[in-house]
């Protein structure tokens, strides 16, 4: 393939933003400032090699690690994990990719899938012990077996441990319920009776 035109727009707004990322590195260097970032960058560099001696002192030192939230790693936190003990060490992850949050901050539910499929052993938590089994029966039929942006994240049945509410003790009558609020012509939004879920 022919190369891109470098006088081309989007050319040359590539080579500026590597300009200002060199020049960033630079300044950063200079006033000898370190982000988290970057510290998670030199991680990941240092397990680089197979052979890096940060692996084995790694692997040496846990047998078992556990990440809790998983669905939040993003892709450097992944590669280190994966680089240092993917194979020698036990990996716990633990995770729900309907929660995933932190985009805004790296956080990468693909990252997430793509552990998932490459793991000997997966295990679903099929029992809810924080909400109420009202609520959580009318959530599913309202989300039950949705698929959530990507077919590989759906929404699956789960039950629920409390019977009863742990506010009051007593059973819920309507945990859950849908209002219609239709607009009438450019008037007000009007509350028009209740659809009950389930």
């Amino acid at each position: 393939a022919e190369a891109a035109d470098p006088d081309a727009p989007g050319a040359l707004r590539v080579a500026f933003a590597h300009e200002v990322r060199a020049e960033v590195d630079r300044r950063k260097r200079e006033r000898g400032i370190l982000s988290y970032d970057d510290l998670l960058a030199r991680v990941a560099r240092a397990l680089a090699d197979d052979d890096a001696p940060a692996r084995a002192r790694l692997r040496s030192r846990w047998r078992v690690v556990l990440v809790d939230e998983f669905q939040d790693t993003d892709p450097t936190q992944w590669e280190v994990l994966e680089r240092a003990f993917h194979g020698h060490a036990t990996l716990v992850l633990i995770g729900d990719p309907k929660q995933a949050i932190y985009g805004f901050r790296g956080g990468d539910v693909v990252t997430y899938l793509r552990a998932a499929e490459a793991a000997g052993t997966r295990a679903t938590l099929a029992t809810n012990h924080r909400s109420d089994a009202p609520l959580v029966e009318r959530l599913h039929v309202l989300l039950g077996g949705a698929a959530l942006g990507e077919e590989r994240i759906v929404v699956r049945e789960v039950r629920a441990d409390a019977r009863h509410s742990r506010l009051s003790g007593a059973p819920h009558p309507a945990p859950v319920r849908l209002r219609r609020l239709p607009r009438s012509a450019g008037g007000p939004l009007t509350k028009q009776g209740e659809i009950p879920a389930g």
